[in-house]
Protein backbone atom coordinates (compact mmCIF):
# COMPACT_ATOMS: atom_id res chain seq x y z
CA UNK A 1 0.00 0.00 0.00
CA UNK A 2 1.24 3.21 -0.94
CA UNK A 3 2.37 5.57 1.98
CA UNK A 4 1.38 8.38 1.14
CA UNK A 5 -2.29 8.20 2.13
CA UNK A 6 -1.40 7.64 5.57
CA UNK A 7 0.50 11.15 5.57
CA UNK A 8 -1.86 13.99 7.03
CA UNK A 9 -1.14 17.64 4.83
CA UNK A 10 -0.02 20.00 7.25
CA UNK A 11 -2.55 22.36 8.81
CA UNK A 12 -2.56 26.01 8.00
CA UNK A 13 -0.36 27.64 10.73
CA UNK A 14 -3.40 30.33 12.26
CA UNK A 15 -2.10 33.55 13.69
CA UNK A 16 -3.64 34.91 17.22
CA UNK A 17 -6.93 35.27 17.60
CA UNK A 18 -7.17 39.29 17.72
CA UNK A 19 -5.52 39.43 14.42
CA UNK A 20 -7.58 36.44 12.64
CA UNK A 21 -9.79 38.92 11.05
CA UNK A 22 -6.54 40.41 9.01
CA UNK A 23 -5.40 36.82 8.30
CA UNK A 24 -8.22 35.32 6.67
CA UNK A 25 -8.73 35.18 3.00
CA UNK A 26 -11.46 37.36 1.19
CA UNK A 27 -13.78 35.98 -1.26
CA UNK A 28 -12.16 36.88 -3.96
CA UNK A 29 -12.14 39.36 -6.72
CA UNK A 30 -15.57 40.09 -8.53
CA UNK A 31 -15.56 41.78 -12.47
CA UNK A 32 -17.79 44.70 -10.77
CA UNK A 33 -15.19 45.39 -8.42
CA UNK A 34 -12.66 46.15 -11.49
CA UNK A 35 -13.15 49.45 -12.43
CA UNK A 36 -11.48 51.51 -16.16
CA UNK A 37 -10.25 54.69 -16.03
CA UNK A 38 -13.23 56.48 -17.49
CA UNK A 39 -15.48 54.59 -15.16
CA UNK A 40 -14.08 56.73 -11.89
CA UNK A 41 -17.45 58.45 -11.01
CA UNK A 42 -19.52 58.83 -8.31
CA UNK A 43 -22.04 55.91 -8.68
CA UNK A 44 -19.16 53.69 -8.84
CA UNK A 45 -17.72 55.29 -5.77
CA UNK A 46 -20.65 54.31 -3.49
CA UNK A 47 -20.64 50.97 -5.53
CA UNK A 48 -17.25 49.82 -4.76
CA UNK A 49 -17.36 51.80 -1.41
CA UNK A 50 -20.57 49.14 -0.33
CA UNK A 51 -19.02 46.31 -1.93
CA UNK A 52 -15.75 46.42 -0.10
CA UNK A 53 -16.83 47.98 3.06
CA UNK A 54 -15.10 44.54 5.38
CA UNK A 55 -11.74 45.87 4.14
CA UNK A 56 -12.73 49.73 4.82
CA UNK A 57 -13.40 48.80 8.66
CA UNK A 58 -9.94 46.45 8.54
CA UNK A 59 -7.79 49.20 7.16
CA UNK A 60 -9.46 51.89 9.86
CA UNK A 61 -8.48 49.16 12.60
CA UNK A 62 -4.66 48.88 11.30
CA UNK A 63 -4.51 52.85 10.91
CA UNK A 64 -6.17 53.47 14.42
CA UNK A 65 -4.50 50.45 16.09
CA UNK A 66 -0.61 50.86 14.40
CA UNK A 67 -0.62 54.45 15.29
CA UNK A 68 -1.75 53.79 18.80
CA UNK A 69 0.72 56.58 20.21
CA UNK A 70 -1.55 59.14 18.52
CA UNK A 71 -3.84 57.99 21.24
CA UNK A 72 -1.19 58.22 24.12
CA UNK A 73 -0.55 61.94 23.11
CA UNK A 74 -4.23 62.72 23.53
CA UNK A 75 -4.65 61.14 26.37
CA UNK A 76 -1.43 63.14 27.99
CA UNK A 77 -2.69 66.63 26.78
CA UNK A 78 -6.22 65.66 28.14
CA UNK A 79 -4.94 66.98 31.46
CA UNK A 80 -6.72 63.89 33.27
CA UNK A 81 -3.91 62.95 35.14
CA UNK A 82 -1.98 66.35 35.48
CA UNK A 83 -2.11 68.03 38.42
CA UNK A 84 -4.30 71.44 38.66
CA UNK A 85 -3.53 74.16 41.16
CA UNK A 86 -4.97 77.95 41.18
CA UNK A 87 -2.59 81.05 40.38
CA UNK A 88 -2.08 84.34 39.81
CA UNK A 89 -2.57 84.53 35.18
CA UNK A 90 -0.68 88.29 35.06
CA UNK A 91 3.44 87.49 35.23
CA UNK A 92 3.40 91.06 37.16
CA UNK A 93 1.42 89.80 40.24
CA UNK A 94 4.65 89.12 42.18
CA UNK A 95 6.49 92.37 41.35
CA UNK A 96 3.02 94.01 42.67
CA UNK A 97 2.68 91.84 45.73
CA UNK A 98 6.41 93.12 46.19
CA UNK A 99 5.86 96.41 46.20
CA UNK A 100 2.84 96.29 48.42
CA UNK A 101 4.44 94.34 51.16
CA UNK A 102 7.24 96.69 51.03
CA UNK A 103 5.45 99.92 51.13
CA UNK A 104 2.11 98.87 52.06
CA UNK A 105 -1.45 98.70 50.34
CA UNK A 106 -1.68 102.14 49.20
CA UNK A 107 -4.89 102.80 46.67
CA UNK A 108 -2.91 102.63 43.80
CA UNK A 109 -1.02 99.35 44.59
CA UNK A 110 -4.54 97.35 45.63
CA UNK A 111 -6.42 98.66 42.21
CA UNK A 112 -2.91 96.84 40.73
CA UNK A 113 -3.22 93.72 42.67
CA UNK A 114 -7.13 93.82 41.70
CA UNK A 115 -5.83 93.91 37.76
CA UNK A 116 -2.69 91.83 38.01
CA UNK A 117 -4.13 89.22 41.12
CA UNK A 118 -6.92 87.36 38.61
CA UNK A 119 -6.63 83.46 39.76
CA UNK A 120 -6.64 81.21 36.94
CA UNK A 121 -5.76 77.62 36.57
CA UNK A 122 -2.71 76.17 36.40
CA UNK A 123 -1.82 72.68 35.21
CA UNK A 124 1.38 70.80 36.01
CA UNK A 125 2.04 66.96 34.34
CA UNK A 126 2.62 64.43 36.59
CA UNK A 127 4.80 61.05 35.90
CA UNK A 128 2.15 59.22 33.95
CA UNK A 129 1.41 62.43 31.72
CA UNK A 130 5.77 61.85 30.73
CA UNK A 131 5.70 58.31 30.39
CA UNK A 132 2.51 58.67 28.01
CA UNK A 133 4.51 61.62 26.05
CA UNK A 134 7.87 59.39 26.13
CA UNK A 135 5.78 56.37 24.47
CA UNK A 136 3.94 58.99 21.98
CA UNK A 137 7.06 59.60 20.57
CA UNK A 138 6.99 56.55 18.76
CA UNK A 139 4.42 57.99 16.64
CA UNK A 140 7.45 59.39 14.51
CA UNK A 141 8.26 55.34 13.91
CA UNK A 142 4.86 54.20 13.53
CA UNK A 143 2.96 56.89 11.29
CA UNK A 144 5.14 56.48 8.42
CA UNK A 145 5.16 52.47 8.40
CA UNK A 146 1.47 52.60 9.33
CA UNK A 147 0.56 55.27 6.34
CA UNK A 148 2.94 52.85 3.96
CA UNK A 149 0.64 49.54 4.39
CA UNK A 150 -2.25 51.10 4.64
CA UNK A 151 -1.79 53.13 1.29
CA UNK A 152 -0.96 49.45 -0.54
CA UNK A 153 -4.07 48.19 0.96
CA UNK A 154 -6.26 51.34 -0.35
CA UNK A 155 -4.65 51.75 -3.55
CA UNK A 156 -5.19 48.07 -4.96
CA UNK A 157 -9.11 48.17 -3.27
CA UNK A 158 -9.43 50.90 -5.55
CA UNK A 159 -8.19 49.37 -8.52
CA UNK A 160 -10.11 46.07 -7.37
CA UNK A 161 -7.81 43.79 -6.95
CA UNK A 162 -8.02 41.47 -3.73
CA UNK A 163 -6.51 41.60 -0.93
CA UNK A 164 -4.89 39.71 1.78
CA UNK A 165 -4.70 42.50 4.44
CA UNK A 166 -1.92 41.51 7.06
CA UNK A 167 0.48 39.65 4.27
CA UNK A 168 -0.02 42.45 1.92
CA UNK A 169 0.24 45.23 5.00
CA UNK A 170 3.30 43.40 6.27
CA UNK A 171 5.11 43.27 2.77
CA UNK A 172 4.04 46.60 1.98
CA UNK A 173 6.03 47.82 4.83
CA UNK A 174 8.93 45.59 4.78
CA UNK A 175 9.59 46.41 0.92
CA UNK A 176 9.19 50.69 1.75
CA UNK A 177 10.08 51.00 5.36
CA UNK A 178 13.24 52.72 5.20
CA UNK A 179 11.09 55.41 2.22
CA UNK A 180 8.46 55.38 4.65
CA UNK A 181 10.13 55.81 7.88
CA UNK A 182 12.10 59.14 6.80
CA UNK A 183 8.16 59.97 4.96
CA UNK A 184 6.63 59.80 7.94
CA UNK A 185 8.83 61.92 10.08
CA UNK A 186 8.58 64.70 7.59
CA UNK A 187 4.98 64.42 7.43
CA UNK A 188 4.44 64.19 11.06
CA UNK A 189 6.53 66.86 11.60
CA UNK A 190 4.96 69.08 8.98
CA UNK A 191 2.05 68.08 10.17
CA UNK A 192 2.11 69.06 13.63
CA UNK A 193 3.95 72.39 12.88
CA UNK A 194 0.95 73.40 10.52
CA UNK A 195 -1.46 72.55 13.56
CA UNK A 196 0.65 74.61 15.81
CA UNK A 197 0.86 77.67 13.67
CA UNK A 198 -3.27 77.92 12.77
CA UNK A 199 -3.67 77.82 16.41
CA UNK A 200 -0.87 80.08 17.16
CA UNK A 201 -3.00 82.77 14.93
CA UNK A 202 -6.27 82.25 15.66
CA UNK A 203 -5.47 82.67 19.37
CA UNK A 204 -3.48 86.30 18.14
CA UNK A 205 -6.71 86.51 15.40
CA UNK A 206 -6.64 90.34 15.54
CA UNK A 207 -2.71 90.80 14.89
CA UNK A 208 -2.11 87.98 12.54
CA UNK A 209 -5.21 87.31 10.92
CA UNK A 210 -3.29 87.61 7.59
CA UNK A 211 -1.00 85.17 8.18
CA UNK A 212 -3.95 82.95 9.49
CA UNK A 213 -5.34 82.77 6.33
CA UNK A 214 -2.11 82.07 4.67
CA UNK A 215 -1.70 79.41 6.80
CA UNK A 216 -5.07 77.65 6.17
CA UNK A 217 -3.92 77.59 2.56
CA UNK A 218 -0.54 76.07 2.81
CA UNK A 219 -2.62 73.48 5.10
CA UNK A 220 -4.82 72.99 2.40
CA UNK A 221 -1.59 72.54 -0.36
CA UNK A 222 -0.07 70.12 1.85
CA UNK A 223 -2.76 68.19 2.31
CA UNK A 224 -3.24 67.95 -1.28
CA UNK A 225 0.28 66.78 -1.54
CA UNK A 226 -0.29 63.93 1.29
CA UNK A 227 -3.66 62.60 -0.93
CA UNK A 228 -0.62 61.39 -3.38
CA UNK A 229 2.65 60.89 -1.19
CA UNK A 230 2.11 57.72 0.00
CA UNK A 231 0.47 56.41 -2.76
CA UNK A 232 4.00 56.97 -4.95
CA UNK A 233 5.86 55.55 -2.26
CA UNK A 234 4.08 52.20 -2.59
CA UNK A 235 3.83 52.29 -6.66
CA UNK A 236 7.35 53.94 -7.65
CA UNK A 237 10.55 53.21 -7.13
CA UNK A 238 11.08 57.19 -6.17
CA UNK A 239 13.65 58.82 -3.58
CA UNK A 240 11.75 60.63 -0.83
CA UNK A 241 12.77 63.86 -2.59
CA UNK A 242 11.37 63.06 -5.89
CA UNK A 243 8.51 61.60 -3.74
CA UNK A 244 8.19 65.16 -2.56
CA UNK A 245 8.12 66.94 -5.89
CA UNK A 246 5.97 64.97 -7.53
CA UNK A 247 3.17 65.30 -4.86
CA UNK A 248 3.83 68.89 -5.35
CA UNK A 249 2.99 68.77 -9.34
CA UNK A 250 0.27 66.34 -8.81
CA UNK A 251 -1.22 68.79 -6.32
CA UNK A 252 -1.41 71.23 -8.62
CA UNK A 253 -2.19 69.90 -11.97
CA UNK A 254 -5.37 67.79 -10.19
CA UNK A 255 -6.28 70.99 -7.89
CA UNK A 256 -9.72 70.94 -8.64
CA UNK A 257 -10.33 67.21 -7.67
CA UNK A 258 -8.25 68.17 -4.85
CA UNK A 259 -10.22 70.47 -3.59
CA UNK A 260 -13.29 68.51 -4.12
CA UNK A 261 -11.54 65.46 -1.89
CA UNK A 262 -10.64 67.86 0.32
CA UNK A 263 -14.37 69.15 0.86
CA UNK A 264 -15.61 65.55 1.35
CA UNK A 265 -13.20 64.42 4.14
CA UNK A 266 -14.38 67.50 5.64
CA UNK A 267 -17.84 66.63 5.11
CA UNK A 268 -16.89 63.08 6.84
CA UNK A 269 -15.15 64.90 9.77
CA UNK A 270 -18.00 67.27 10.59
CA UNK A 271 -21.02 64.88 10.29
CA UNK A 272 -19.14 62.51 12.70
CA UNK A 273 -18.27 65.41 15.16
CA UNK A 274 -22.10 66.61 14.89
CA UNK A 275 -23.19 62.52 15.60
CA UNK A 276 -20.81 62.75 18.16
CA UNK A 277 -22.10 65.65 19.95
CA UNK A 278 -25.97 64.25 19.89
CA UNK A 279 -24.46 60.66 21.16
CA UNK A 280 -21.27 60.27 21.84
CA UNK A 281 -21.17 56.34 21.42
CA UNK A 282 -21.66 56.92 17.88
CA UNK A 283 -19.40 59.29 17.15
CA UNK A 284 -16.72 56.60 18.78
CA UNK A 285 -18.10 54.21 16.44
CA UNK A 286 -17.75 55.57 13.71
CA UNK A 287 -14.14 56.51 14.46
CA UNK A 288 -12.97 53.51 15.15
CA UNK A 289 -14.44 51.67 12.19
CA UNK A 290 -14.82 53.88 9.41
CA UNK A 291 -13.72 57.66 9.73
CA UNK A 292 -9.93 57.44 8.84
CA UNK A 293 -9.98 54.91 6.39
CA UNK A 294 -12.95 56.31 4.62
CA UNK A 295 -11.29 59.46 4.48
CA UNK A 296 -8.26 57.69 2.67
CA UNK A 297 -10.85 55.46 0.48
CA UNK A 298 -11.97 59.27 -0.48
CA UNK A 299 -8.68 60.33 -1.34
CA UNK A 300 -6.89 57.35 -3.22
CA UNK A 301 -10.08 57.32 -5.42
CA UNK A 302 -9.85 60.86 -6.24
CA UNK A 303 -6.50 61.03 -6.98
CA UNK A 304 -5.11 57.45 -8.06
CA UNK A 305 -6.53 57.94 -11.98
CA UNK A 306 -4.93 61.18 -12.21
CA UNK A 307 -1.51 58.67 -11.18
CA UNK A 308 -2.63 56.21 -13.45
CA UNK A 309 -2.97 58.94 -16.24
CA UNK A 310 0.23 60.67 -16.04
CA UNK A 311 2.29 57.89 -14.81
CA UNK A 312 1.30 54.69 -15.35
CA UNK A 313 -0.33 54.39 -18.81
CA UNK A 314 2.48 56.06 -20.51
CA UNK A 315 5.23 53.62 -19.39
CA UNK A 316 2.83 51.12 -20.69
CA UNK A 317 2.29 52.67 -23.79
CA UNK A 318 6.12 53.40 -24.41
CA UNK A 319 6.96 49.42 -23.76
CA UNK A 320 4.15 48.20 -26.05
CA UNK A 321 5.35 50.47 -29.06
CA UNK A 322 9.12 49.53 -28.08
CA UNK A 323 7.93 45.72 -28.28
CA UNK A 324 6.11 46.13 -31.51
CA UNK A 325 9.27 48.04 -33.02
Amino acid sequence: MDNQNNIEEPKKKKGPLFFRWLTKDGKGVDKDDTINIDDYNAKNFFKLYGRRIRYIININWLYIFGNFPVLTLLLAISGNFSHAATAPQSQFYPVVYGMSVISGNTPSLMNMIGVHGVMGTATAYSWIDYVLLGISALLLVTFGLVNTGCAYLMKNLVRGEHLFLWDDFKSAIKQNWKQGLILGIFDAVVLGLSAYSIYFYIVNYQTYYILFFASLVMMALYMFMRFYMYTLLVTFELSVWKIIKNSFLFAMIGLGKNFLALLSVLLVVAVTFMLSTLFMPIGIIILFMFLVSTSSYITTYFTYPKIKQVMIDPYYSSDKTETEE
